[in-house]
């Protein structure tokens, strides 16, 4: 089954590419291109997992091609309002004052501080910091934490919109051939080290992405949205997956998660294998919806809820169980659609993964349309976010904890309040203070 599928997932991002004019980003694109690198690595260890259940195989499939036809819709109707293809931009650099990005590295540095105090607290640090990491996380998971402060969440959760505005000004300024002050690098840096902290790797690898979307998003840009697949892109592409691969193992040692069983390679595989696996098994087996519309979908979403209100109807259960085959581990992770497959079905799962496609292409439109030469574009940052969680649904339900949750809202407001610490806020004299106004910039031809 996982060869029919990996040939289905290969036509479809191939029929992506030319439906999306070589754009590589484009919604589309991304998902498949995830969902591919997972089935490949399905055919890898096809011989120890042994996909059998064609149930899966349509679901994935009929999901993909629903999302497909949800964004070329949008896509064709965007294309009648929008003239972005005839547009000539040149990007300028970004500046941004040494005084505020030392501002900024302080608060990243008392982020840092207050995460250690975490690990001590919960933990200790007498072992190293690995198992200390380790420790923490498996705690984490099982809500087993003896010290958790809501100020150091609240700044984290901050810190997300704060590093990828700044990630964007650095990717912006590369691609003009510009230098970045070094404090923008600092900062980046203490972004992910700070969210490496908590034993996760998703913030990292969600940087990581937002670097190659932004940088490919600005090339199509200059190139009046022409694509973006030539041979230097495709062997950068290479080369940055390559450096993900080592980063990956790097993160995990020093994150106290190594598997000395397994080699580097087998690791990385099963990452982005497993997921399948999983999703196979749970359709194999007999499951009860949930009573509550959209349960494992908005499973976060109505946790939160719950958690708030203590009503007895929001409290879902959740369906990712660890899971083993054959003695090894499989992991928890699912793919996006576990949760959409036990609330509504193949044929529901299709239908919902229509619609965010066309969500999806509406925001990447967006960034087509409007850019503002010499400020940050804030369609873009928010596509790049988008991006990752359209990226590793072939790993998990990232869509609908990060983009329809309110994950987002947090972000965008993270977003409004950096960009206005960053750009927008000036001190005029006997230190009032002044908020410059945004001013979006239309492409003209």
């Amino acid at each position: 089954m996982i060869f029919v599928l990996f040939f289905a997932v290969s036509i479809m991002l191939l029929a992506s590419i030319a439906i999306f004019k070589n754009d590589i980003i484009a919604p589309s694109c991304l998902l498949c291109g995830g969902f591919w690198f997972a089935t490949i690595c399905g055919c890898i260890y096809n011989s120890s997992w042994n996909f059998t259940n064609f149930k899966e195989f349509w679901l994935i499939a009929m999901g993909l091609i629903c999302f497909i036809v949800g964004a070329s819709f949008i896509q064709a109707y965007d294309n009648g309002k929008y003239t972005y293809r005839n547009c000539t931009i040149e990007l300028t650099p970004i500046y941004i004052t040494r005084g505020r990005l030392f501002i900024y590295f302080i608060w990243q540095l008392l982020i840092l501080i207050l995460m250690f105090l975490a690990l001590i607290k919960n933990v200790g640090l007498s072992n190293g910091i690995a198992e200390a990491i380790s420790i923490y996380y498996e705690a984490n998971k099982t809500g087993d934490l003896v010290y958790s402060s809501g100020i150091t969440n609240i700044m984290l959760i901050l810190s997300t919109s704060g590093t990828f505005l700044l990630v964007f000004v650095m990717m912006h300024n590369i691609g003009c051939g510009c230098k970045n002050d070094i404090l923008i690098y600092l900062n980046v840096s203490m972004g992910c080290i700070s969210s490496l902290l908590n034993g996760t790797r998703t913030a990292f690898f969600m940087y990581a992405i937002a670097c190659a979307i932004v940088f490919l998003g600005e090339k199509n840009i200059k190139s009046k949205w022409r694509g973006n697949i030539d041979f230097n892109t495709m062997v950068k592409i290479i080369i940055f997956i390559v450096a993900l691969m080592v980063f990956f193992n790097i993160i995990a040692f020093y994150q106290g998660r190594t598997l000395t069983t397994m080699s580097v390679l087998d690791v990385f595989v099963t990452y982005l294998g497993a997921p399948l696996k999983n999703l196979e098994l749970y359709i194999s087996e007999n499951h009860t919806s949930n009573s509550i519309f959209g349960g494992g979908t908005f499973y976060n979403t109505y946790t939160w809820i719950y958690e708030k209100t203590g009503v007895a109807s929001f409290n879902v259960p959740k369906l990712n169980e660890y899971r083993f085959l054959n003695g090894k581990g499989l992991g928890n992770v699912y793919t996006i659609f576990l949760p959409l497959y036990s609330d509504f079905g193949i044929i529901g799962s299709s239908l919902v993964m229509g619609i965010i496609g066309g969500i999806s292409q509406k925001i990447y439109d967006k960034v087509k349309n409007v850019v503002t030469c010499n400020e940050t574009n804030f369609w873009l940052i928010v596509y790049s976010y988008v991006g990752f969680a359209l990226l590793f649904s072939f790993f998990s339900n990232k869509y609908f904890e990060m983009v329809i949750a309110r994950a987002m809202v947090y972000f965008v407001v993270g977003l409004w309040m950096f960009d206005l610490f960053f750009f927008r806020i000036r001190l005029k004299n006997s230190f009032a203070i002044e908020i410059k106004k945004l001013t979006k910039k239309r492409k003209t031809n």
